[in-house]
C-alpha cells in the first residue's frame, strides 16, 4: 500500500518497496520459464504487529473502518495469494494486491484533516511547513477574530491552509467545538505558559469527537517538581527538546525546522499514541556550544559564567518569566534533566525516542546552524 498511498517522510521505504517491484519484473525476464512473482499484503493480524493490546485493537479498528471489505487480513487470507500464484502458470513478473481495497481510489484519497491551533507562531510554522508539503494531510489553522485579518494569515490560506476562526475563551465554547468539528488531529502550538486556554480547549476537543489532541508541551524534559510551567500543565502527548542558554550537563537541542518533519511522522504512527515522543538532533553541552561559537565565528565568544548556587538562589526570588527562564536552565544545564537517557525513565514520562523511531530522517545539526548563523 505504501507503494501507491506513501506516508510522509518514508522516501526511503517506498523506493525499496519499488525496487522490490521492478526487481520482480526483471527477474521474470532472465529466469523465464521460472516464473516470479510478488505478493504485497495489507494490514495482516500477526505478532509482528507488537503494540500494547489497546493500541493494536484501536488500529485494527481503524483499519476496517476504511478498508473496502471491513476487516483486517487472517494470514490464511494471505496465504491464498501465495497457492493462487503458485497453481497458476501464466502469471509472472506480477505483483498481487490482498490488502482488502486498500489501493482502491476512495481509500487513497482519503486525508488526515490536522487542525493547528498557533500555526503563524514559531513550533506552529515548523509543524505547517511540513505538513503542506505532504498530500496526506488536510491543514487547518484556528485563529482568534483578532488575528483573522492579519497578512499572515492570509497567507496560509493562499497556501491551501483551511482557516477557521474562534476563540479559546471559556465563554466561547460552543463556537470553538463546532470550528474543531471534522478535524482528526488539533495541534496546540500556543505560547506554553497560556496553560488555561488549554484546559478549555481539551473539553472542547472531546466535544467534537476530535480523535487525537497533542497539547503544547514543546518543551524539555522534566519531572515533576522541577518547573512550574511543567507541573500546571495538562498531560501531554508529545515532547520537543530545545534549550535556552553556560554547564558540563549535556541536553538535547533540534533544529526548530526539523519539528514538523518528526510530528509529520509522528501523526500517522500508531506506536506513538498516547505516548510522549522525545524529539532531538543531537546533545551538548553548553561548554561545546561555546567552543563551536568561537570555530565557526572566527572570533572569541565572551561568556558569563553562573554557578548552580547563583541559579538557585535567584530561583527563590524570581517570579513570572524570569522564574519560567531561570527554571529551564536550572533543569537543563545544572540537573542535566534533558537528555533522551533521561526522557525514557518512567519519572520523566517513559518517552519513545524519536530517533529510534525514524532512522532515516535526517535532522539539522547545531554545527549547521551555527554557519548559518554566523556566516
Amino acid at each position: 500500500a505504501l507503494l501507491v498511498k506513501p506516508l510522509p517522510s518514508f522516501s526511503l521505504v517506498v523506493a525499496n518497496i519499488g525496487a522490490v517491484d521492478a526487481l520482480t519484473r526483471g527477474l521474470a525476464v532472465d529466469l523465464a520459464p521460472v516464473r516470479v512473482n510478488v505478493v504485497s499484503p495489507g494490514i495482516v493480524k500477526t505478532e509482528f504487529i507488537d503494540l500494547a493490546p489497546e493500541m493494536r485493537e484501536k488500529m485494527y479498528e481503524d483499519a476496517e473502518r476504511k478498508l473496502l471489505v471491513k476487516h483486517v487480513a487472517d494470514p490464511d487470507e494471505i496465504a491464498e495469494a501465495y497457492l493462487f500464484l503458485m497453481k497458476c502458470g501464466y502469471i509472472t513478473g506480477q505483483r498481487i494486491e490482498v490488502d482488502g481495497g486498500g489501493n482502491a481510489p476512495s481509500i487513497i484519497m482519503e486525508k488526515l484533516s490536522v487542525l493547528i491551533i498557533g500555526a503563524t507562531g514559531r513550533t506552529g510554522s515548523s509543524i505547517t511547513d511540513a505538513l503542506l508539503k505532504h498530500p496526506n494531510f488536510h491543514v487547518i489553522a484556528l485563529v482568534r477574530p483578532s488575528s483573522a485579518s492579519k497578512p499572515a494569515i492570509a497567507a496560509l490560506q493562499k497556501r491551501g491552509v483551511e482557516i477557521r476562526v474562534a476563540d479559546l475563551d471559556p465563554s466561547a465554547q460552543e463556537q470553538l467545538v463546532e470550528a474543531l468539528r471534522g478535524a482528526d488531529v488539533v495541534i496546540c502550538a500556543i505560547l506554553g505558559r497560556e496553560i488555561a486556554p488549554q484546559y478549555a480547549l481539551i473539553d472542547a476537543v472531546k466535544k467534537a469527537g476530535v480523535k487525537r489532541f497533542v497539547p503544547n508541551d514543546w518543551s524539555p524534559a522534566c519531572t515533576r517538581g522541577i518547573r512550574q510551567l511543567h507541573d500546571e500543565g495538562p498531560t501531554l502527548t508529545l515532547i520537543l527538546a530545545k534549550s535556552s542558554a553556560p554547564v558540563m550537563s549535556k541536553a538535547a537541542m533540534i533544529d526548530r525546522r526539523d519539528i514538523g518533519e518528526f510530528v509529520a511522522r509522528i501523526l500517522v504512527d500508531e506506536r506513538t499514541l498516547n505516548r510522549y515522543v522525545f524529539c532531538y538532533g543531537e546533545e551538548v553541552t553548553q561548554s561545546e556550544i561555546h567552543a563551536l561559537a568561537e570555530r565557526v565565528s572566527g572570533t572569541k565568544v565572551d561568556a558569563v559564567r553562573v554557578s548552580k548556587e547563583e541559579t538557585v538562589e535567584q530561583l527563590e526570588t524570581a517570579q513570572g518569566l524570569v522564574r519560567m527562564m531561570l527554571e529551564y536552565k536550572h533543569s537543563g544545564w545544572i540537573r542535566g534533566d534533558n537528555t533522551i537517557e533521561n526522557a525514557k525513565k518512567e519519572e520523566y514520562g517513559s518517552a519513545l525516542d524519536a530517533r529510534e523511531l525514524y532512522p532515516d530522517l535526517i535532522t539539522r545539526t547545531l554545527e549547521a546552524y551555527a554557519k548559518e548563523f554566523y556566516l
